[in-house]
């Protein structure tokens, strides 16, 4: 289980990537470890960060977030995140509370 919050966050991104087998750049690694670091700062501030359904509406919100990392990759036939998918996908699915 991860200690933190943002570990949390990032172990179910990393496996939900995994499972679409792709990876992320190293660059939009750091921009999505960011993102999430934002979130939890969200959460914390707002009191929210123990609140199983807030927990569970961060979780749905990021994989719809990842979700649409793999799927602009795949469909441009690609095994890694670029930045310009990032872009696009955060784009595209934002808002997606704590995150964006």
């Amino acid at each position: 289980m991860p200690d933190t919050l943002e570990e949390r966050f990032w172990e179910l991104a990393r496996k939900r990537l995994a499972n679409g087998n792709v990876a992320l750049q190293e660059r939009s690694e750091v921009r999505f470890r960011n993102l999430l670091r934002s979130g939890v700062a969200k959460m914390q501030g707002g009191g929210v960060a123990e609140d199983p359904v807030q927990l569970e509406l961060a979780d749905t919100n990021l994989l719809r977030l990842v979700e649409g990392m793999i799927r602009e990759a795949q469909e441009r036939e690609l095994v890694s995140v670029s930045r310009s998918i990032y872009d696009f996908a955060i784009g595209r699915n934002c808002p997606a509370w704590p995150f964006c």
